[in-house]
């Protein structure tokens, strides 16, 4: 039992928020059951109940994980992230900044070069793959006939993003670049400091040169 609930908060963490069926899915169990579990950690304070985006009907709701169920993962490079960056930023110009951490991420990810020859959907997927293998929790899912996405962000950076800024910047410039496709932050989603929604025409043209240069407004 305990395993169990420890493979839905690894779950929760790593997609940043779920729904009963999804968790249901994922492991393998009934949806009664998982619901069982899920009363036990939100008793723990190690979860949260919280809506989701839905069209027309029922709002749908998901779980995530509180405060307490982020310090069961805990991070040891959060303070010597921020330290470091602070250093830098006496340094360097903000410009030469930016692109240092955008080359430290391209490096960190390290998309694979085929990913560029796929069409827009299986370049999503893939690299949607590649991210979670690289401890990147995200979640892609496909809306409007296939015509537009929804990139859903378990942010890596949490801890030190409100002091620096500029390392989601850099994060969402590179992982841009692997799109080829602009990233639009999605209006009417829950966000928090912990994660980060962005939706993605298919169809859009794609991203080359002055406009990767610019950035991801």
């Amino acid at each position: 039992m305990r395993e169990t609930r420890q493979a839905i908060l690894e779950i929760i963490r790593r997609r940043g928020s779920v729904t009963i069926q999804q968790l249901a899915e994922e492991l393998g169990l009934s949806p009664v059951t998982v619901r069982h579990h899920l009363y036990a950690l939100l008793g723990d304070g190690l979860i949260a109940r919280v809506p989701l985006r839905h069209g027309v009907g029922r709002p749908e709701h998901g779980y995530s994980l509180t405060e307490a169920g982020e310090r069961r993962f805990p991070n040891r490079y959060h303070t010597l992230t921020a330290h470091l960056l602070s250093v830098l930023k006496h340094m360097k110009s903000e410009a030469d900044l930016q692109r240092l951490l955008e080359g430290l991420i391209r490096q960190t990810l390290a998309v694979p070069p085929e990913v560029d020859t796929l069409p827009p959907h299986l370049r999503l997927l893939r690299l949607e793959e590649h991210l979670r293998r690289q401890g990147i929790p995200i979640d892609i899912t496909f809306e409007a006939q296939g015509e537009e996405a929804c990139l859903h962000i378990r942010c890596p950076f949490s801890d030190i993003s409100q002091q620096h800024p500029e390392l989601c910047r850099a994060d969402e410039q590179v992982i841009g670049e692997a799109l080829k496709l602009p990233l639009q932050r999605a209006v009417g989603l829950p966000e928090n400091n912990q994660s980060c929604n962005f939706s993605i025409k298919l169809n859009a043209r794609p991203m080359r040169g002055e406009a990767l240069e610019k950035g991801v407004e």
